[in-house]
């Protein structure tokens, strides 16, 4: 008796592979700059930008790692992983989600069973 033989698709998918990596910047788009002047109610204000943007990694956070994805620190940002996901699925799932595509850049890599493609 034969073995039933496996589609194309189902070959590449076992030789070729993918991770995407979803990054997300932790500080808000506007900082105090160095050298500017500074008031207290400037630095109440930015931690209040601060907070408002960590709560908005974290709403992020929690939809990707509800879709497989893997969590970690990273410098000044939070890398999210995933080899389920595809860059243009990830990208419509947070986009839908409300946040906008400056919020987050999407990295996508393709591996092959010998290497980099």
């Amino acid at each position: 008796m034969s073995k039933p033989s496996q589609s194309p698709r189902a070959i590449a998918n076992r030789i070729v592979t993918h991770v995407t990596e979803v990054s997300i910047g932790l500080s808000p788009e506007e900082e105090p700059r160095k050298g500017e002047p500074l008031s207290p109610s400037a630095v109440r204000n930015a931690g209040s930008r601060l907070a408002e943007r960590y709560a908005r990694v974290a709403t992020m956070m929690e939809l990707l790692e509800r879709h497989g994805f893997v969590l970690r620190a990273g410098k000044d940002a939070v890398i999210c992983t995933s080899t389920e996901m595809e860059a243009g699925e990830t990208k419509r799932l947070l986009l839908g989600a409300g946040f906008a595509d400056r919020e987050f850049q999407i990295v996508l890599e393709y591996t092959r069973g010998w290497g980099m493609l």
